[in-house]
């Protein structure tokens, strides 16, 4: 493993701390901070942590209505992220629409995707 992929890896696990439930608000943010920072320092995108992880086997999908507001399946993400074994989070693009983006191998992403299509048809 190459230096700029340990480093990679680093960040990943500093993000996955700041995103887990059971960090403390402090946890979470310090962990940010360092990570934002690594990221600055070495010139890295979250983009650039994604294909890294891409090539493992690992992929994305986002779910959205198009809007600038999500449906109440946002407050389900996270139960879905733990049944499905995925790792999610809420995106705003450019112009301001946001999606649910669940991350992990592609049955488990596809079924996520799945799970949130249906409870959205069925509120």
């Amino acid at each position: 493993m190459t230096k700029m992929e340990r480093m990679k890896d680093k960040i990943r696990k500093l993000r996955a701390r700041a995103s887990d439930g059971a960090s403390s608000e402090s946890e979470a943010v310090k962990a940010i901070e360092i990570a934002d920072k690594l990221m600055a320092e070495h010139a890295l995108t979250v983009k650039d942590l994604e294909k890294a992880v891409d090539s493992g086997g690992i992929e994305t999908g986002s779910w959205t209505k198009g809007t600038k507001k999500l449906h109440h399946v946002q407050y389900l993400a996270a139960s879905i992220s733990l049944l499905t074994e995925t790792n999610g989070w809420v995106a705003t693009d450019t112009d301001g629409i946001e999606s649910l983006v669940f991350m992990g191998f592609s049955a488990d992403v596809e079924y996520a995707l799945y799970l949130s299509d249906l409870c959205f048809n069925a509120m």
